[in-house]
């Protein structure tokens, strides 16, 4: 168990970008349709940083700035993506 734990906080300063990457090209890829796989796994991608970054900064981690920058990424990423055209007629109704 102690091996899992030092591989996880050695490797955590790569695998937060990667997971980040990965979630935002997920979220722009995704096509025009009523799926919403992608819009979940973008979420559940941010939750999993925002806990890490706050788990770093309280551990006065030195990765903590990798977290917090990947964190920050995938907010503006949200932020700035579009909706198309099949989600805006879904919440036309409301």
């Amino acid at each position: 168990m102690e091996l899992l734990v030092d591989l996880v906080g050695c490797y955590s300063c790569i695998l937060a970008p990667a997971l980040a990457a990965c979630a935002m090209t997920a979220l722009y890829v995704q096509p025009a349709g009523p799926s919403n796989q992608n819009h979940t796994l973008f979420f559940v991608v941010l939750l999993v940083l925002a806990t890490l970054t706050v788990r770093t900064t309280m551990m006065h981690d030195e990765t903590w700035l990798i977290h917090a920058g990947s964190l920050g990424s995938l907010i503006v990423a949200g932020a700035m993506r579009r909706p198309d055209e099949a989600s805006d007629a879904a919440f036309s109704n409301y």
